[in-house]
């Protein structure tokens, strides 16, 4: 089974930015309309547009492929000075495939056979593809990908080859995680299932260790499908992880037969939109075999920061940007070149190298048409087309600096652990607390303007946590052994690690729950047992915390012993879902009203352990203002002192830096016309020319913005 990391030996940099839009995904445009579009489209300032490649489509028969469509709007694109991003489109199989192999269709928990549909998204049908792990049927998609290339790999219009749209299991049929409707339960993902089994344990007597079982034979061994003892569940869905991981190294391996030439990607779904559990898709294991990464959705900076980490270096493009959302019966609301900045700006300001809207010519077929143009549906263009050529302009003008450009280095990473969301999700069948967690603390940290960096697990057995500062565990009841091992030493030598409840609380080496919490040995780096956790209504239980997790009545409120960050002596921090209380040798940093510990802060050797006994990213998720998230930004600013730039008012700050040049984003995040100031000085240009520029104030530059504005600015 082949790996690619980061250290792939052959590599091929991002050579420019791309900026444009997706054109082509068949039936629509039609053919009548591609020369004046594309024309269009490079008049309008673009120098990038997508197309799919569809097996379904452009494979009618198994031994005829037909890519005369493909080739003209190439062509044509050449002919415009356009270069172009092939997305092949695997999911959905072609008719012949389900005729010739059977068995090749994916089985739910419950026992349906997923047979292919059209869908809203799909429009040529085939959806799902086969399972991945049915080898004949694979070895088919291979041979389309193998013939994809070496139709085009010496086309002089292309660009990248996008490997894999938006990857997941079942193609946003099963989207939602049930237990019914988790794939895929036949005979060849077993099999797969038991060589990885074989593969990570050795002998069945060290699965049983694990699972707790008594299996006599690997043949014994039951498909996961009850979640609640955890490890067998986890390891049956980080499978399917890796599952997706693979498939799309053989993509790659399949392009590279023709071309060693063009970069190779492919573009996620951020969480929470998607689920690991039911989807697979784990950005750090998909952003290892491409040369770049790519997402949709990925305006807000959360989702730029999160693929950025996953990629470690990598060049990450935002492959599907959605600004114009709507339906049929629903047009997108009239967007104007504010919308637009906000849609590019705050993500370049986060690292994100390349810019491509879904879509250029709004679609005549499916749930999405008429909407999600930069054209209205006969192809002339909205108005909103020529603000977003402005800006491309404006990139493509100092495009050598965007490419090599970085944000400032983040201190403090928060702890992305797809396990962790399994976990969470099979105690709770529902995705809401893990995902309230993770977000809710990346938001605080944002929005007190730090600069933000997510670790994974595998970043951990790399080392990687070690350049961080400080890290925020969001509710670890289940932490990596990676993860665990690493602490003690981490902080050691001069790290802070803040957690919130539950810490360990399941031990994942001995896969059962911690007699003693912090769990896995680490009440002795925190210097805290937890005694006694407490539920925050009447109708909690320890079976169903997910009842009560909405209910705004459900609260109880942290006492602050000192002041931590924005926040005083005596300041209540109201906090949901549950409250643990802790008892030790640790400083108490904040109380419960009966007295009783529930923050706690340890010195150990050169840096510091801290565990909050309550949510505070979930409760913060509830109250962005509130004071959960004050006291997130508060501990880490006892950690590592205040942000990388020093602002003052509602908005946020971000700097790219390359050698002496800065690029500057300004962000009012207030609902009302407010000012901002930056701690920075310098002669200040406007990135567009149309910005208003800032008063100067010794080393403070200010700026009155309008409500939700976002303006780019060079620092000289």
């Amino acid at each position: 089974m082949s790996t690619y990391f980061a250290g792939d030996p052959q590599t091929y940099p991002l050579t420019y930015v791309p900026f444009g839009a997706q054109y082509y995904r068949a039936p629509t445009p039609r053919p009548e309309d591609w020369e004046s579009d594309l024309a269009q489209c490079r008049a309008a300032g673009f120098n990038t547009v997508k197309i799919w490649a569809q097996w379904r489509w452009n494979q009618p028969e198994p031994e005829r492929f037909d890519f005369n469509d493909l080739r003209e709007i190439m062509d044509i694109a050449q002919s415009q000075g356009l270069k172009v991003v092939i997305n092949a489109i695997l999911d959905g199989a072609p008719a012949w495939l389900f005729q010739k192999y059977p068995g090749c269709h994916m089985i739910t928990a419950s026992g349906q056979k997923l047979t292919p549909v059209t869908t809203a998204y799909r429009q040529t049908g085939g959806v799902p593809a086969h399972c991945f792990h049915h080898l004949a049927a694979r070895a088919e998609s291979v041979r389309f990908m193998e013939a994809l290339s070496a139709e085009f790999a010496d086309h002089p219009a292309l660009a990248m080859w996008d490997l894999w749209n938006e990857p997941e299991l079942t193609v946003g049929l099963l989207r939602e995680p049930k237990i019914a409707d988790l794939v895929c339960h036949c005979t060849s993902s077993r099999a797969e299932f038991l060589i990885w089994l074989k593969e990570r344990y050795g002998t069945i007597e060290k699965l049983n260790r694990a699972w707790w079982r008594n299996y006599q034979s690997w043949d014994e061994l039951e498909l996961p499908i009850q979640p609640h003892t955890y490890r067998d569940f986890i390891d049956w869905r980080v499978f399917f992880t890796e599952t997706l991981r693979d498939e799309l190294i053989r993509r790659k391996e399949a392009v590279r037969k023709w071309d060693r030439t063009h970069p190779v990607m492919c573009h996620t779904v951020p969480p929470p939109i998607f689920s690991v559990t039911s989807s697979g898709s784990d950005d750090w294991l998909l952003s290892e075999p491409g040369d770049l990464h790519g997402n949709s959705v990925g305006s807000e900076p959360f989702a730029a920061d999160l693929l950025r980490s996953a990629a470690r270096g990598k060049p990450v493009i935002n492959a599907e940007i959605h600004a114009l959302s709507g339906g049929t019966f629903s047009r997108p609301q009239p967007v104007g070149e504010q919308e637009m900045k906000r849609h590019i700006l705050r993500p370049l300001a986060h690292g994100i190298k390349g810019f491509l809207f879904w879509q250029y010519r709004a679609e005549r077929l499916g749930a999405e048409s008429p909407a999600w143009g930069l054209t209205m549906p006969d192809g002339t263009a909205a108005p909103w087309l020529a603000p977003v050529g402005r800006i491309a302009r404006a990139i493509q003008h100092d495009e050598g600096f965007f490419l090599s450009a970085r944000p400032r280095t983040a201190r403090v990473a928060i702890l992305a652990d797809p396990q962790t969301q399994v976990f969470c999700w099979a105690g709770t069948l529902s995705d809401d607390v893990y995902a309230r967690s993770l977000r809710g603390a990346y938001d605080a940290l944002h929005q007190r303007g730090y600069v933000v960096d997510f670790v994974h697990p595998r970043d951990f057995e790399a080392g990687v946590h070690a350049s961080y500062s400080c890290l925020y565990l969001p509710i670890p009841y289940w932490l990596s052994p990676p993860v665990a091992l690493a602490l003690q030493e981490y902080v050691s030598g001069g790290g802070s690690v803040i957690s919130e409840l539950w810490l360990a609380a399941y031990d994942s080496q001995e896969n059962l729950h911690s007699a003693v919490t912090p769990g896995m040995g680490l009440h002795e780096l925190f210097a805290v047992r937890e005694s006694l956790t407490w539920p925050q209504s009447d109708r909690f239980s320890a079976y169903a915390m997910w009842q009560i997790a909405g209910q705004e009545d459900a609260g109880m409120n942290l006492i602050l012993k000192k002041p931590i960050g924005n926040l005083d002596e005596g300041d209540a921090v109201p906090v949901r879902l549950a409250v643990s209380e802790y008892h030790g040798q640790a400083e108490t940093l904040a109380r419960m009203p009966d007295g009783q510990s529930v923050v706690a802060e340890n010195i150990f050797g050169d840096g510091r352990a801290i565990v909050a006994g309550a949510p505070l990213g979930y409760s913060a998720a509830f109250a962005p203002d509130g004071a959960a998230a004050q006291l997130i930004s508060g501990l880490v600013e006892r950690c590592v002192g205040g942000p990388e730039l020093q602002i003052a008012g509602p908005g946020r700050a971000d700097l790219l830096t390359l050698d002496s040049r800065r690029f500057l984003v300004v962000s009012n995040e207030s609902e009302e016309s407010d000012v901002i100031r930056v701690r920075l000085s310098g002669k200040v240009k406007g990135f567009l020319g149309n910005e208003p520029l800032p008063a100067t104030l010794e080393d403070w530059l200010e700026f009155a913005l309008p409500s939700q504005s976002v303006e780019a600015y060079w620092i000289e």
